[in-house]
């Protein structure tokens, strides 16, 4: 581990706030319309808290992965009828 990494891990916390502050008043420096300047302020956090996560844990601290919904078939919702949820649900709605 190196000198920079083994800081950011010690130091994770105090360098997540420092960077959210510093970078969120430089945001409000940048020549955009003022509109525009709290859309990117939503982002700081997120971005910091990403990078933060690559460095301290590396690939596996971040785990994007794409959209979890196309990895395995899900049964259509239209047209099913699962009778056994529907007497659960109705006993717990109704006491029946």
């Amino acid at each position: 581990m190196n000198t920079i990494t083994s800081f950011v891990t010690r130091q994770a916390l105090l360098l997540f706030c420092a960077l959210t502050i510093a970078l969120s008043f430089a945001a409000t420096l940048l020549p955009l319309p003022g509109e525009a300047v709290p859309v990117v302020m939503v982002f700081i956090p997120a971005l910091i808290a990403l990078g933060l996560a690559a460095l301290t844990d590396g690939r596996s601290g971040v785990p994007i992965e794409g959209p979890r919904f196309t990895r395995k078939p899900v049964a259509p919702l239209v047209g099913h009828s699962n009778r056994v949820a529907d007497d659960q649900i109705a006993q717990i709605l109704y006491g029946n």
